[in-house]
């Protein structure tokens, strides 16, 4: 059991109450003040995070789900990673269905959580993913379907949908580039009489307004928020909009669109980089204390020794006396002992070997709805190892996770499952294998 104050119970407590900042840099020309709601701060990095938990405990208070029923669900891709990370956290196996045509990123993390994955052709649309997730359900005992566009349970409202797939304003089905809206069809869970408008923005103003979020504003953010800014600062400039603030909501993280259009040109220059040779004080402590009001042991990863790290790589021990060598743990064992580290707070240096760390790192993600990197995996283990010792029976021990896994996803830590989502075969419907 957690403490009173300030520790969730399990990563879900966790959703909600992201935090507003105001646009300043790329807003020229706009009469009215822009604040966004970042809804890529959930813990799994999207607005669907809340949608997922929410459909999930309405279906168990009605007492329609328990955690033997297979949930089967339609997406593009951030409903489910929602969705496989709340299944995780609860013990339901989670099937989803998605289209060839969405990103490997959104594949791998929901993999990760242990969800299982059906693809359909995207030629076919929407219609053959709702097709495929009716076809499992009566097929697979128990089986469940949350169906997101239908349920009620499901509040979000958009007022902006892709120019080149504008049903709502009247216009047909078709291809664009901004993934997560602009599914073609209008869901039933959508009560348009509360637009006052829709605004449609093509793909390559959502992509360009993305980019200089990320250049302007500091804020790395996909295409359907790249949207929404577009649509927003358009708003903003209408002078009837003078003296007031337009709010957006930017929906999801970047992570898993890296292999998308939007970053192109920034992946083919990073890969082919030449290779050159040759705080926590203040904030992050403070806030561990009071979180808790104490802990009895307190573990962290080494790295550049600006915080007070005590785990280091077994095959790169420098602390412990060892020589610097290679290993997998991406973020800790630089091969040195850092000048910014005073050694002398440390109580002990626990050794992790590459394996476990990747062996952690991928249990918390299916056992606990963690999706962490290696050096979070290292800590953990670390962790776990010392929390097992007799000494500390009844103690707390607290554990920092650095960083999201979104980095990390070409990454040995997800080798295993990039290989599988790449080579998942598409699902075609009856009448198509008749055909061929």
């Amino acid at each position: 059991m957690g403490c009173n104050t300030g520790i969730a119970e399990d990563v879900t407590e966790l959703i909600g109450n992201t935090p507003m900042v105001y646009l300043n840099k790329i807003v020229d020309g706009c009469v009215a003040r822009i604040a966004v709601k970042l809804e890529t701060m959930e813990p799994c990095s999207s607005v669907k995070d809340r949608i997922a938990l929410n459909m999930i405990k309405d279906a168990e208070e009605k007492g329609l789900i328990t955690p033997w029923e297979v949930l089967v669900e339609g997406t593009s891709g951030n409903t489910g990673i929602g969705l496989a990370f709340v299944a995780a956290t609860r013990g339901y196996k989670l099937i989803i269905v998605m289209s060839s045509s969405y990103s490997m990123e959104r594949r791998i993390v929901m993999r990760a959580f242990g969800a299982e994955l059906r693809i359909t052709d995207s030629a076919k649309g929407i219609i053959a993913v709702f097709q495929k997730v009716d076809e499992i359900v009566k097929s697979t005992p128990n089986g469940y379907s949350l169906k997101q566009f239908e349920n009620p349970a499901n509040p979000k409202v958009y007022g902006v949908e892709p120019t080149e797939s504008a049903v709502l304003s009247g216009g047909k089905p078709g291809k664009h580039k901004i993934q997560g809206i602009g599914a073609g069809i209008v869901p039933d869970a959508l009560d348009v009489s509360i637009l006052d408008e829709v605004v449609t923005i093509s793909s390559e103003e959502a992509i360009e307004t993305a980019r200089l979020l990320s250049l302007k504003e500091g804020l790395l953010v996909e295409f359907s928020s790249g949207a929404a800014a577009a649509a927003a600062i358009r708003i903003a400039k209408r002078p009837e909009y003078a003296g007031k603030l337009v709010v957006v909501v930017f929906p999801s993280f970047v992570g898993r669109y890296l292999s998308t259009v939007l970053f192109d040109s920034l992946r083919n220059e990073v890969e082919n980089l030449a290779i050159e040779y040759d705080t926590h004080y203040e904030t992050t402590g403070p806030e561990i204390w009071n979180g808790c009001k104490g802990n009895d042991a307190f573990i962290s990863g080494i790295g550049t020794g600006g915080t007070v790290y005590g785990v280091e790589p077994t095959e790169s021990a420098v602390l412990s006396g060892g020589k610097p060598g290679k290993h997998k743990i991406q973020g800790i064992g630089a091969g040195f002992v850092p000048d910014a580290l005073d050694v002398s707070i440390l109580d002990e240096v626990v050794t992790i070997s590459s394996d476990e760390a990747i062996e952690t790192a991928r249990l918390l993600s299916l056992k606990e709805g963690l999706l962490v990197g290696f050096s979070s995996g290292a800590a953990a283990a670390a962790a776990i190892r010392i929390a097992k010792r007799p000494e500390y029976a009844g103690k707390l021990i607290v554990v920092v996770f650095p960083s999201f896994v979104g980095r990390y996803l070409s990454t040995v830590l997800f080798d295993s499952l990039r290989n599988e989502v790449e080579n998942l075969a598409i699902e075609y419907d009856v009448d198509h294998n008749m055909r061929l």
